[in-house]
């Protein structure tokens, strides 16, 4: 049921996924994060009620949990310290999120509130949750409210991406008041945030906080054009906006928490557009990507570790006719070798990482020799900022486990990846005519 609701969050038929939302909670109803997860579905078919209420519950069950556990240190293996140490402030941007959605400001702002810290101002909490109080007054527009608190919020606002979205705030409470030149000089700071140093240093994720800027840039440039009257010139920097939007980084919540096409759209009405406005508004994201999937235009990289949930996703994509392009971390690859070769499924694996989780008790570091001399695509990464740095020594790993050549071995840090990432064009060689 956990698995399946993942599965079916970002899908275009997450209702597909309710039968085991409602199931989950009774089934595992000690562990916060399993409480937790039907708030995914709930989320995304409209029960924003319920999402609020299994995430209030989750919380409630790992202070629970927690106390039965006690100081007892907790097993490094699956989801027990993940969801342990950062589960409250997840369940809290849902119950943010949710309430938002539905209208209610006091509970949208009290959860807000709380995850970014100790209070208002307070900004104990990470950058993104810190900005989520600030662009919760935004989205009910509590202008006033943040025309009085814009002297506090510019001196704590200690950050590149906390100066832009204090400045996206006010600017757009300036715009909102007809405050031109104010709003201006806001749209000027916001933009220098950008490209400050350090920009994507600070708390903020999945998403990199200069795109997230530069989203806010021309949301904002959007709004001012269109206190001015300039529907043509907001329509354009509100089309620049969409786009950033639709390219964020993948996570619920989004990183960005108000549709910019509503604002579109409303620019579109407004300038007598209305069939425009329409095609903005019925615009669908997640079916136009599932069209370019089946027409392999958009390319599919599965984060995957254990051999049944590998053999799960090749099924579902020989019986809907498309090809996954790669299994990254994929473990247990050499399980189903025969298989990736013949669905034409590249692997991005770990050199010698076993046991140190549950859903790696099967890895072997032979992993990545025995898919290449099976024919598959084989690329070494690594999490580890340091091994990162020096992947020809994780490559290497596969000749002393497996017997791999030197030759083969350099290519699973070179051109394997690129092709695996289809840049292979441009990099991953050194030929006459490649960047690289």
């Amino acid at each position: 049921n956990h698995l399946y609701i993942h599965l079916m969050e970002a899908s275009s038929q997450p209702e597909l996924a309710m039968p085991a939302a409602q199931k989950l909670e009774s089934t595992v109803p000690i562990s916060g994060h399993m409480v937790h997860m039907p708030g995914h579905i709930y989320l995304r078919v409209g029960e924003y009620e319920k999402a609020i209420l299994s995430n209030e519950r989750s919380q409630i069950v790992d202070d629970q949990f927690a106390e039965i556990w006690g100081d007892t240190n907790f097993p490094m293996i699956g989801t027990y310290p993940l969801s342990h140490k950062i589960h409250k402030p997840h369940a809290l941007d849902f119950v943010r999120y949710a309430n938002m959605l539905q209208g209610n400001y006091e509970g949208a702002s009290a959860a807000a509130i709380q995850n970014s810290g100790a209070g208002i101002g307070s900004l104990g909490g990470n950058n993104k949750n810190s900005a989520h109080v600030w662009i919760t007054d935004k989205v009910f527009g509590r202008w006033d409210e943040i025309h009085a608190n814009n002297a506090t919020n510019k001196e704590l606002a200690n950050t590149p991406y906390l100066k832009g979205m204090w400045a996206y705030v006010m600017g757009s409470a300036h715009a909102a008041k007809g405050h031109i030149a104010p709003a201006e000089a806001e749209l000027a700071l916001l933009r220098e945030q950008i490209t400050a140093e350090g920009v994507n240093e600070s708390g903020v994720g999945p998403t990199p906080a200069d795109h997230v800027l530069s989203l806010a840039m021309h949301a904002l440039f959007g709004e001012i054009e269109e206190a001015k009257g300039n529907f043509d010139n907001a329509i354009m920097h509100y089309g620049h906006a969409v786009d950033y939007q639709d390219n964020l980084s993948y996570t619920e919540p989004p990183d960005w928490s108000q549709s910019i096409r509503l604002y579109l759209g409303a620019a579109l009405l407004a300038s007598d557009r209305a069939e425009e406005a329409e095609e903005v508004y019925r615009k669908d994201l997640e079916l136009e990507t599932l069209a370019e999937i089946l027409h392999k235009e958009r390319f599919i990289s599965c984060h995957s570790y254990v051999q049944s949930e590998i053999n799960m996703l090749i099924k579902v994509a020989e019986k809907f006719n498309f090809t996954i392009n790669t299994f990254t971390h994929i473990l247990e690859g050499y399980k189903v070798a025969d298989k990736m070769k013949e669905h034409g499924v590249g692997g991005s694996t770990f050199s010698d990482w076993w046991a140190y989780k549950y859903e790696v008790n099967d890895a072997i570091p032979y992993n990545a020799a025995i898919m290449h001399n099976a024919g598959v695509t084989v690329a070494i990464n690594s999490d580890d900022r340091e091994m990162s740095r020096r992947l020809n020594q994780e490559a290497a790993k596969t000749v002393k486990y497996g017997g791999i050549s030197e030759l083969e071995a350099w290519k699973m840090v070179t051109i394997n990846p690129a092709k695996l990432l289809h840049i292979d064009d441009r990099v991953g060689s050194i030929k006459v005519g490649k960047d690289a």
